[in-house]
This record gives C-alpha cells, structure tokens and sequence, in this order.
C-alpha cells in the first residue's frame, strides 16, 4: 500500500517599486529655507521629468488660496543653480576609481568666480585653473587613457570648450582630468610659457537638487535670465513654467517623498502529489520531519532555476489527516 499526499506550491514574484508623490506646502519660505523643510519632511524639493510632473503640479494648487508675498501664484521646485556642481567631461568610472579622484581642484585665487556665465576651465602654464565662458577660443590639453595610465597632449589650434571636447573625443580619449596635484604637474608640463588651455572641468548652470539629470525643462519664454537669479520657481499664472529668480524671495513651494515598495504578486499556484512507498522510513507524525522535506523540495526547485519566491506547504484533508492511502 502506498501512501499518497498533497502540498501546495505557491510562487510568488517580488518587486521593487519606486513611488515618488508631490506634496504641495502653501507656507512662504525662501529656497533654502523651503529645501530644508521638505527634507525634513519628506525626501526633497521636487523634481520635476515630464510635461506629465507639471500637470501633476498644475493640478495640486488652487489660485485662490495660494499665499503669496511680492508675486502671486509662484512656487519653489528643485531647480537651481549650483555653484558647486563641477565634474569632468570624463566620466569613465574605471578612470575615476579612488575615493576623491573626481574632486581635485587646483583653482587661481579669486577662482572660480560666476561672473558672465562662466562655465568652463582653462589652466595657465603655472598649473592653477580659471573658469571662463566656454565660446572662448583657446589651445586645450587632451588625455589619452589606456587602463590607469593616461598622457596628455597640448592641442595647439583654438576652439571654443565644446569643439574641444569633440576634438579629444575623436582623437584621443577625451579633454584632461587632473585626479590629483601630480596629475596637474603633468599636465603643466605640456603647456607653452605664457598660456591657457582648456581641460576637461565644467558646470552645468542648472541641475536638480536630487543629482538627477537636467533632461527636460519648462522655461517660460526669456528665462532663464540674470546669472545673480540662482532657484527656480514655477509660474502657475503660465501654465507652471519656470522662472529663475533670487533664492531670499519667499513663496510657497513642493515637496516630494520617494518611497520604496516591495509588491508581491502571485504568479501561480500548484496542487503537486506526492508519493511515499509503504516501506518509506519517513515518520509521518514528525512535524520536524515534514517541514524538513518541504525544505528539501524548495532547494530542489530553486537548483533547477524556477523563477519565484517558492513557497510549499502541506495540504490537510478535511479530516485534519495530511497522507491518504491510496488502494
């Protein structure tokens, strides 16, 4: 006589999601005042991705409640820009592999200074850098990487910053790093008496306080403007788009909160049978026992790549019996 019995086999897919909500907060606040709250309160300031987020903003205030100060119906959002958000055109991460290696600086006294939307950097035959507009025509010094060596290379012909890079890119492996001061002592060693050239460091003007990558904008028409006008505002008398404005002014603004989410779904659920030979050793009143086989039958189906979280639990009978004979 054989002993017969039924588990069930439950996989279960987990996922990850990211839920991000806006949260609207009609509280007059400067910018830095504003950023401190929402990061004390949710995650940050808002970012803001598609015409679809500033709907969502649209949607979220009513004018007529809207506090104001010097302007109606303006609101903060997570737009500025960063004095300090300078990197490198390089930004290979097997070339930038130590702790630090991307935030060497070596700047001019005095330097950098944000005077005429001054973007780009150029370095003297002494080493030190300065930033200046990237429409200058300059020589520029290119890297040439093979591994974790890199040599560097004067450019004598001059171009703007961009042309440059594209330049390097082409021929080399991009416009020079300096990793470190003696990475910058090499680099001067290339320069001619007397002269600049362009290296590979550079600010983008706008950036969102998240680190997340200024893809998409919404400027109303003429804006930005005023390179002293550092934060962002959204107009909602304009359909919510933005405007650069001085970061001390006070209006209300959004918050946002990202939160991680593990969901659960069940993507399928089996009856499986199984068989015990009547000589079977296996004592069937041992709940240690049973537990242990289920945890043998879940490696069994893990080693042979089922997809799932696999979860097996006995059957009971209406009886309360979990084995029936069979025959």
């Amino acid at each position: 006589m054989e002993l017969l019995h039924y588990f069930t086999a439950v996989s279960v897919l987990c996922a990850a999601s990211s839920l991000t909500e806006f949260h609207f907060v009609n509280e007059l606040k400067n910018w830095t005042e504003a950023q401190m709250y929402c990061r004390e309160q949710y995650t940050d300031l808002v970012t803001l991705s598609s015409m679809e987020n500033v709907t969502t903003l649209v949607n979220m205030v009513d004018l007529d409640t809207m506090v104001y100060d010097k302007i109606q119906h303006l609101a903060w959002i997570g737009l500025v820009n960063d004095p300090n958000g300078w990197r490198w055109s390089m930004s290979d991460p097997n070339v930038f592999k130590n702790t630090g290696d991307t935030e060497f600086r070596n700047w001019k006294v005095g330097e950098p200074n944000y005077q005429n939307s001054e973007y780009c950097v150029r370095i003297y035959d002494d080493g030190l850098w300065n930033n200046i507009s990237c429409e200058s025509y300059e020589k520029s010094v290119c890297a040439e990487v093979n591994g974790q060596e890199v040599t560097f290379v004067l450019i004598t012909s001059f171009m703007t910053w961009t042309a440059a890079q594209t330049y390097c890119r082409q021929h080399h492996t991009d416009l020079a790093m300096a990793r470190d001061m003696s990475e910058n002592d090499r680099i001067k060693q290339v320069m001619p008496p007397g002269q600049y050239a362009w290296i590979g460091l550079y600010r983008s003007p706008w950036g969102w306080v998240d680190g997340s990558n200024f893809l998409f904008n919404y400027w109303k028409s003429g804006e930005p403007n005023n390179d002293y006008e550092k934060c962002v505002i959204a107009n909602f008398d304009d359909s919510g788009s933005w405007e650069n404005c001085p970061c001390d002014w006070k209006f209300p603004f959004f918050c946002k909160s990202d939160k991680q989410e593990n969901i659960q779904v069940p993507v399928s659920k089996h009856v499986v049978k199984l068989r015990l030979e009547k000589h079977s050793s296996l004592d069937l009143n041992d709940v240690a026992a049973l537990k242990d086989l289920l945890t043998q039958f879940e490696q069994k189906l893990k080693d042979d790549k089922v997809e799932g979280d696999i979860r097996l639990s006995w059957r009971e009978q209406s009886d309360g019996t979990i084995f029936v004979k069979d025959g």
